[in-house]
């Protein structure tokens, strides 16, 4: 989320079920809270890229229809201006986008261009269709999944950190075999 604040776009990759989704849900959350403390000029839109709609789309298109998206209100109407504003857009799960992949790389390079942005992408489908989008983004994350040496550096740090409702959550979840097994 800091960096998102700090007006630089993330990739998010990593195989299915590995958190993609999660990740980028919680990271709007946190910016949402983080510019909430703070006056801004900057608006912070969340969506799935299935959500957006397929065709011809520019990145004034995009905006206009995200706008709506959270009240299933129409989007921004075409003949007002879009606010001249900072967007910041968290856009989960682009190899879901109904938009044709070549049309899609051309709209993912205008959003990034012109936006500060999360996108979150299959590792597949990145390596296969949208590697060479990588130069827009300033960080590039790779999710994997946790060892179960990671679960136990992870639940002793929250109980470091005081959360201990937490770690005795994640503690039962690995005992019962009830995390996601990836």
């Amino acid at each position: 989320a800091e960096l998102l604040v700090s007006h630089k776009s993330i990739l998010i990759v990593g195989s299915p079920g590995v958190g993609k989704t999660t990740v980028s849900i919680l990271c709007f959350q946190d910016v949402v809270q983080a510019l909430g403390r703070e006056i801004s000029s900057a608006k912070v839109l969340f969506a799935n890229w299935k959500d957006i709609p397929s065709g011809d789309l520019g990145f004034d298109d995009v905006i206009r229809s995200l706008v709506g998206l959270p009240r299933d209100r129409q989007p921004w109407p075409s003949s007002l201006p879009l606010p001249n504003i900072d967007w910041i857009l968290v856009l989960d799960g682009i190899d879901e986008s109904a938009v044709q992949k070549t049309s899609l790389r051309h709209l993912v390079s205008g959003v990034a261009t012109r936006s500060t942005s999360l996108i979150s992408c299959r590792q597949y489908d990145f390596d296969k269709y949208f590697s060479n989008l990588k130069e827009h983004f300033n960080v590039i994350v790779r999710l994997v999944p946790w060892s179960e040496r990671n679960l136990a550096t992870y639940i002793a740090a929250l109980k470091t950190a005081g959360k201990k409702h937490a770690a005795t959550s994640i503690s039962g979840q690995v005992a019962e075999g009830s995390l996601p097994n990836f």
